[in-house]
């Protein structure tokens, strides 16, 4: 039976974000097809020539799935933003849309 692949957004382009995502590209069936960072640098550091790319994670949350990547200490105005993305992946799966989370230690 065919399934297709699953398609994910990643949320945090930094170093855990880009080693979740190369990690994921190893899995059959998996397709990072959009990325989200506010840092142009870490955004453009993800690589993949058909991922759309965007600086504010609002605008992925039509992707299929979301896998959101935080650093391992978050603080301050962070962690306000760390829970924006997550206000925003818990509106998407209230859409009914298939979302994972993933601690990165």
């Amino acid at each position: 039976m065919f399934r297709p692949p699953l398609r994910f957004g990643l949320i945090g382009c930094g170093q855990q974000g880009r080693l979740l995502a190369a990690a994921l590209r190893r899995v059959p069936d998996t397709q990072l097809i959009a990325c989200s960072d506010p840092d142009p640098v870490a955004l453009n550091a993800v690589p993949g020539a058909r991922v759309a790319r965007f600086a504010d994670y609002r605008a992925l949350l039509d992707a299929t799935a979301i896998r959101a990547a935080r650093p391992p200490a978050v603080t301050g105005t962070d962690a306000v933003r760390v829970l924006e993305v997550l206000d925003a992946i818990v509106l998407s799966a209230d859409r009914g849309q298939p979302v994972t989370l993933e601690r990165i230690p």
